[in-house]
């Protein structure tokens, strides 16, 4: 009984679906009218209007299009110029931004962000021009077609109103039909008169070199190819930040612009380099370092600080030039007299390693 009952629910859901289905269903579209022959009959005279003005016109519209095909030849190789100099920008952004990328991988945030902000510049430029260069060709493009976009809409309306009139019976007899086919003999005719034949001629010859030239010019300098590149290296590039070693205390990796370097001639003498009285007479050592334009912090004649304008590349610079005389150097981006950091090698990593650095200890100086 009850399996009875459910197979009766079960059919009245079925005819109730089928009931409601048509209400969702998507209505059909109307047909499209009939066209009557009174119908064909005003296509022939719109046909007939519009070739009429066509042909009266059309002299003179083709004596000033072939005077104007060679200003528009100027304004073509404008644009074509526009894409040349965008193409060396794209090219140039995508050389900044391969650089860009290098300078990340190595994590000299400094230059990366010098070499992005010129990229980014180059690219952009190269956006402008593009979008500029585009923009001109289609207003180019859009006056050269004007005389034959004309002659192309009076031709596709003639045959339109002819098809429509073909498909009745005796439509070749209708009462606009013998004004219609004087329209079309007419701009027949003027399509041939000598002047008028060879204006359309220069037209269409100079219309379709312009047009053959901008297309060549759009590809060959296509700027997709490097503005997508300029985009990958930079975003690789800010990944490859990320990976950088992570920052190490107060002393984390900055552009630095000073440094302070304590010398030891005899590489070995215990002195309280900050207690010391100042003096010249490591200035010739110094200066033989290329410190010239360093200040003495303190000095003796075997030991002296110093601080300089620079960073890791000044330092590397000293270092060099320090081994080939034998004199022991430290590094440090922090006042030696002021913060107390000792001059060692561990110190000295944070404005660049130092393999022959010693250790200069800070000692109080034995009772004189």
């Amino acid at each position: 009984m009850r399996k009875q009952s459910v197979i009766a629910i079960v059919i009245a859901l079925a005819f109730s679906l089928a009931l409601i289905r048509p209400a969702f269903a998507q209505k059909p579209q109307p047909p499209p009218p009939q066209m009557t022959k009174e119908d064909a009959a005003n296509g022939l005279l719109n046909a007939t209007k519009q070739m009429n003005e066509v042909t009266k016109a059309l002299p003179a519209n083709a004596l000033a299009a072939a005077k104007a095909a060679d200003k528009w030849s100027d304004k073509g190789k404008e644009i074509e110029k526009l894409r040349t100099d965008a193409k060396k920008e794209a090219d140039q952004a995508k050389d900044l931004a391969d650089q860009a990328l290098e300078a990340a991988k190595k994590c000299d945030k400094a230059k990366y962000a010098e070499l992005k902000m010129k990229a980014t510049a180059h690219a952009n430029n190269a956006k402008s021009m593009t979008k500029s260069a585009d923009a001109k060709e289609a207003s180019l493009n859009k006056v050269m077609d004007g005389l034959q976009n004309q002659m192309n809409d009076a031709e596709k309306a003639a045959q339109k109103a002819e098809t429509d009139a073909s498909n009745f019976k005796g439509g070749e007899n209708m009462a606009p039909m013998g004004g219609f086919n004087n329209a079309k003999q007419g701009y027949a005719d003027a399509l041939q008169e000598k002047d008028t034949a060879s204006a359309l001629s220069h037209y269409n010859v100079i219309k379709n070199a312009i047009k053959r030239n901008l297309k060549d010019a759009k590809a060959d300098n296509d700027t997709t190819k490097d503005l997508d590149g300029v985009k990958e290296d930079l975003d690789a590039a800010e990944k490859a930040l990320k990976d950088c070693p992570p920052k190490e205390g107060a002393m984390a990796p900055k552009a630095a612009t000073e440094i302070y370097v304590a010398l030891d001639t005899k590489c070995g003498t215990n002195v309280d380099l900050c207690n010391i009285q100042e003096g010249q007479d490591s200035r010739p050592v110094a200066d033989s370092l290329g410190m010239q334009d360093c200040g003495a912090i303190a000095t003796t004649t075997t030991d002296a600080v110093y601080h300089c304008p620079g960073d890791a590349k000044r330092a590397d610079s000293i270092k060099t030039r320090a081994k080939a005389k034998d004199i022991c150097v430290g590094f440090s981006e922090t006042n030696y007299c002021e913060g107390g950091a000792p001059f060692n090698s561990e110190r000295s990593k944070f404005v660049h390693p130092v393999p022959i650095v010693i250790q200069l200890r800070r000692l109080r100086r034995a009772v004189r």
